[in-house]
């Protein structure tokens, strides 16, 4: 499942609360399915397949913590993926930004970072509202 923590330390913090939130939103609306196949049946909380499905589209800003300790990147407590592997174990990703990036443009990175994230959703429910009217 999807976790967030509203303790915000950072701009940081804000950023992966505002990424969940309108994640979030747009799931209830599109039956919680916007980056897995759909299904033909309602379903009434997020799965594994969209979580999956999700990391695959953003594994750059998606990291586990082994993942995390080999780079130098800012990690956020905010926004974390608890995600089950080809055994039924459990392993979270937390959302990450680059450091560099981060200390060289500021805010301008995160809202850059925020619009990807947005764009990238927005897209992928255009085209299965394509997909689904047969177009």
């Amino acid at each position: 499942m999807i976790k967030t923590n509203k303790d915000f330390k950072s701009d940081i913090d804000c950023l992966a609360n505002n990424i969940y939130n309108f994640y979030l939103d747009t799931l209830k609306e599109n039956n919680y399915r916007i980056f897995a196949k759909d299904v033909n049946f309602k379903l009434d909380e997020v799965d594994e397949y969209e979580l999956n499905a999700f990391k695959k589209c953003f594994n750059v800003y998606l990291k586990t913590d082994a993942q995390f300790r080999k780079t130098k990147h800012i990690k956020s407590d905010c926004l974390s993926v608890s995600l089950p592997d080809f055994y039924n174990n459990y392993y979270t990703v937390n959302f990450i930004v680059y450091k560099d990036r981060y200390s060289e443009h500021g805010k301008k990175y995160l809202d850059d970072v925020f619009n990807l994230f947005v764009k990238n959703i927005e897209h992928r429910v255009k085209n299965k509202e394509k997909i689904n009217k047969g177009e």
